[in-house]
This record gives C-alpha cells, sequence and structure tokens, in this order.
C-alpha cells in the first residue's frame, strides 16, 4: 500500500524589542528564499479585516513580498493559536514566518530572529532574545 506522508512546514518567529524595530521588513527579506510560504502577524491589538487591508499595514506588505497565505491573529490565549496549527498540518506549505513577541514557550520554532534596537524593550523582549538563534540590530 502506498502512504503519502504530509511534510509539516518550518516555523520562523520574529520577534523584536520594540515597536518599529524592523521585524516585518526583515520578514519581508526572508520571503522571496522560503518557497511556498505563509506571513502570520500575532498580537494582542485588533486590527483591520484583512477584506479592508491598508497598503502600508504589515499583511500587505507580506503578501507584496509574496506570501502565499496571509493571516492576522489577534489574541492572548493558547486558542487563539488554532489558525496556525491548521496552517501546521496543512501540507501545503514550505514555511511560517511569524511576527510575535507573544508564545515565546509555546510556539515550536525550527529558527527564531531577534530584532534589536535602541529604545524601551517590550517586557517580554528579554526572554524573546535569549532564545533567539540569531540577533540582528535594526533593519
Amino acid at each position: 500500500m502506498f502512504r503519502m506522508e504530509t511534510r509539516k512546514p518550518k516555523v520562523i518567529v520574529v520577534s523584536g524589542s520594540h515597536k518599529e524595530v524592523g521585524k516585518t521588513r526583515l520578514i519581508e527579506k526572508l520571503l522571496p528564499f522560503l518557497g511556498r510560504a505563509a506571513a502570520i502577524k500575532i498580537s494582542s491589538q485588533p486590527a483591520h479585516s484583512l477584506s479592508e487591508e491598508r497598503p502600508d499595514s504589515d499583511t500587505s506588505r507580506y503578501r507584496a513580498a509574496g506570501a502565499a497565505e496571509v493571516l492576522y491573529i489577534h489574541g492572548s490565549d493558547n486558542d487563539s493559536l488554532q489558525p496556525l496549527r491548521d496552517m501546521l498540518e496543512s501540507g501545503n506549505l514550505d514555511t511560517i514566518c511569524c511576527e510575535t513577541n507573544r508564545f515565546n514557550d509555546t510556539i515550536h520554532a525550527d529558527l527564531r530572529f531577534f530584532v534589536r534596537g535602541q529604545g524601551s524593550p517590550k517586557d517580554n523582549a528579554t526572554s524573546c532574545e535569549a532564545r533567539a538563534d540569531i540577533i540582528v540590530e535594526e533593519v
């Protein structure tokens, strides 16, 4: 009997020391090299509807950089990560890029970037930096 196995995508997490440090820009630079990739923004802040996406929003920038799928997750509990779990099981992606400082202990990442900038760091930035595989200066 022939059995096909679904290959799970690699997960890249990009976090940063504070807002406007270059997390989205780093994902934009990575996307062209990641095959069929999804880009996800995970935030505790509510955002626009993707059906009314602003041209300067992070999600529209992901799409313009070549993301095959784009998602904005708003929430602070593990249940809000269900769309990410669904993407992981879909079998039609090579890579998933997550921009977030949240769920640092929950998301299993194959590679973690931390974008360091000047200024006051976010509350959870220290733990994100400690878990990072690669630290880059402000992009």
